[in-house]
This record gives C-alpha cells, structure tokens and sequence, in this order.
C-alpha cells in the first residue's frame, strides 16, 4: 500500500512537472511570437516613414524647380521687353532725326 501510494505521489509529480514545462514552452512561445509582431511592426511602420520623407523630398525639390524655372522665365520675358523697348526708342529717335 505504501508502495502504490509512493508511486501515485510520483506519477503525480511527473504530471505536474511535464503540466509546468509544457505551459512554460507555450509562454516562451508566445512571447517570441509578440516580439516577432512587434518588430514587424516597428520595420513597417519605419518603411512607411522612409517612404513618406522621400516622398516629402521629391515634392520639395520638384516645387522649388519649378519655383526656379518661373523665375527664370520671368527673367528672360523681362529682358526680352526692356531690350524690345530700348530698340524701338533708338528707332524713334533715328526717326526723329532724319526728319529734321
């Protein structure tokens, strides 16, 4: 009888213990899994942020060339009616003095 109880006691025992580490595996598991996700995460979402200052860069710079190339437009027409204007002022003045 002592003997049978010993042996239940640890049969007992090893269930408890092999109930413990399968548990613990599972916790180990799902915590290695957590961090997986979680870094997933934190890649896409550092992606995305890379994606959207590139993008942000692109726009700036595609704006601040089209900023220049109108400047530059306007520079040339400006030049272009001053010098139309000082040669129609020569004209006018050679006009002038070919009448007197």
């Amino acid at each position: 009888k002592r003997k049978e109880k010993k042996r239940k006691e640890k049969k007992r025992k090893e269930k408890k213990r092999k109930e413990k580490k399968r548990k613990e595996k599972k916790r180990k598991e799902k915590k290695r899994k957590e961090k997986k996700r979680k870094e997933k995460k934190r890649k896409e979402k550092k992606r995305k942020e890379k994606k959207r200052k590139e993008k942000k860069r692109k726009e700036k710079k595609r704006k601040e060339k089209k900023r220049k190339e109108k400047k530059r437009k306007e520079k040339k027409r400006k030049e272009k009616k001053r010098k139309e204007k000082k040669r129609k002022e020569k004209k006018r003045k050679e006009k002038k003095r070919k009448e007197k």
